[in-house]
């Protein structure tokens, strides 16, 4: 509603991002290891609205938050929120090879 004489109503967005443990923001090319025991690469990631050539942004916007990473156990897997069903995101040392 307007009254008049006042601004419109400004809405705050905040906007979380996925981190490691150590607090570092998770990022496009990322290596990582998932629950110590899987690996993969961050090809989407929606928080910073990065998206890699193969994974366009049209087609992943709408999820809104979170990271896609294409893992070894089970192809590309969405993960939404910090710790995602209890797994933890490590980064992987060697960060040769980016997306």
């Amino acid at each position: 509603m307007r009254i008049d004489g006042l601004p419109p109503t400004v809405i705050w967005e905040e906007v979380f991002y996925m981190k490691y443990a150590d607090g570092s923001i998770i990022r496009l090319g990322d290596r990582v290891i998932i629950s110590g025991a899987f690996r993969g690469v961050v090809v989407a990631d929606i928080d910073g609205a990065e998206y890699s050539n193969a994974f366009l942004k049209e087609h992943w916007e709408y999820l809104k938050s979170g990271v896609l990473v294409d893992t070894d156990f089970g192809g590309i897997v969405y993960y939404q929120h910090q710790n995602s069903n209890g797994e933890i995101f490590e980064r992987e040392l060697h960060q040769e090879n980016k997306v």
